[in-house]
């Protein structure tokens, strides 16, 4: 072939790169560029807008721990309206599991914030998983706040509601040395008058004593303004239960399932009492002491001598020593030696499983908690419940008299 004709077959090779190809190569080009130029904003902006709505669920956490609603706010639009009607619909679903969800709640959380940390630090490779642990910390805040908001609309912002005391008949004066010594006595008599009959047959189970319980409570929240009742929380048993029993908790509520937990640790005879606690807290009474003086009305307006017998016992530990003892030798007030007999049996029980580094941690954080939940008694709240028992003025069957509005 001559030098020409392989000058020319080289042009005609070349021809279709000048025209048409290298235009639409440079439009392909260009659009993959675009292309790739739209979704790099596009995940920029879809990142940013992840950081912005983390940042705001971090900060709207803090503002509704540090400044929640006023307590008339909170009484109006979720005590006596919003909570009910979630309480009603989260324990009817979690009463149908046999089983603690806060349990697999706590197992599946910890289990999957522990894979997610590792997963990512193995991701980033070596020399990047310390600039890594600034994003998983800001995540999991963020996590955290959405855990706390979620924990004050669905039960905390109980916490924040009218005292009971305020809304009861209740005038300080009428708490005195002597009515506590009117209480005491009762106690004591009441306890000495039903020992023989309540002794005479073993104590009811646990779904036996919420069957007793059920009426007496349903009228005591009736009274103190629970419109429509609630749904008594199906009693179960935890993992965490070894802790409960070593720490000297009898019970708690989930604030998340709106389940009933009890220490299986307990004796028959204390159940009746942590278990109308406890509902009680699902009735929206989150302040310890009003916990306990529903728990006590509940048990004292039962038509049930166990139960009865069950509400007075739990009383008398709380008494002054003063009141029982008398404050002049002969003044005391005797118990029947079976009424002793359980109540020996409850301090074994307590110091058979309570360990006291744990018992005393326990409370630590516990006074610490509910006083950050704006309770300022802390656990000395629990105590408090003498005092509302004593200064209300009740009716007929311990009715509590309710303060008129003015």
């Amino acid at each position: 072939m001559s030098a020409a004709a392989s000058r020319n077959n080289k042009s005609a090779s070349l021809v279709p790169l000048n025209d048409r190809t290298v235009i639409d190569a440079l439009r392909l080009s260009q659009d993959y560029l675009s292309g790739t130029t739209r979704s790099l904003k596009k995940f920029q902006r879809s990142r940013s807008l992840k950081i912005a709505t983390e940042a705001f669920i971090i900060v709207a956490a803090a503002w509704v721990y540090v400044a929640p609603p006023s307590p008339n706010w909170v009484e109006a639009h979720y005590s006596r309206t919003l909570y009910p009607r979630v309480q009603r619909s989260l324990t009817s679903l979690s009463n149908r599991f046999p089983f603690a969800l806060c349990d697999a709640l706590v197992l599946l959380l910890a289990i999957g914030l522990i894979w997610w940390w590792l997963s990512r630090l193995k991701a980033a490779g070596r020399g990047r998983r310390l600039r890594t642990t600034g994003p998983l910390t800001f995540h999991t805040l963020a996590l955290a706040g959405l855990a706390l908001i979620l924990f004050q609309i669905v039960w905390g912002l109980n916490y924040s509601r009218v005292p009971l005391i305020e809304k009861l008949d209740y005038d300080t004066a009428r708490v005195t040395d002597q009515s506590i010594s009117d209480i005491a006595k009762s106690c004591v008599t009441r306890l000495n008058a039903s020992s023989s009959e309540v002794h005479s047959a073993p104590w009811p189970d646990l779904d036996r004593w919420s069957q007793l319980l059920e009426p007496s409570f349903e009228s005591v929240v009736s009274d103190l303004g629970v419109a429509g009742g609630i749904v008594p929380g199906r009693i179960k048993h935890s993992l965490s239960n070894p802790y409960l029993a070593a720490s000297g908790i009898e019970g708690f509520i989930d604030p998340y399932g709106l389940e009933s937990i009890l220490n299986n640790k307990i004796l028959p005879v204390e159940q009746p009492f942590a278990m109308a606690h406890e509902w009680a807290h699902l009735a929206g009474f989150a302040d310890e002491s009003e916990a306990n003086f529903i728990a006590l009305l509940t048990c004292l307006r039962s038509t049930d001598a166990n139960v009865q017998y069950a509400g007075w016992l739990a009383l008398y530990p709380e008494l002054p020593a003063t009141a029982v003892h008398g404050d002049q030798p002969g003044n005391e007030l005797r118990l029947d030696p079976r009424v002793v007999a359980d109540l020996e049996d409850i301090y074994r029980q307590r110091e058979k499983y309570i360990r006291p580094w744990v018992n005393a941690a326990q409370w630590r954080f516990y006074d610490r908690f509910l006083k950050a939940n704006h309770v300022q008694a802390g656990v000395a709240s629990y105590g408090l419940f003498l005092r509302l028992l004593a200064g209300t003025r009740f009716g007929v069957n311990w009715a509590p008299a309710m303060r008129t509005s003015t």
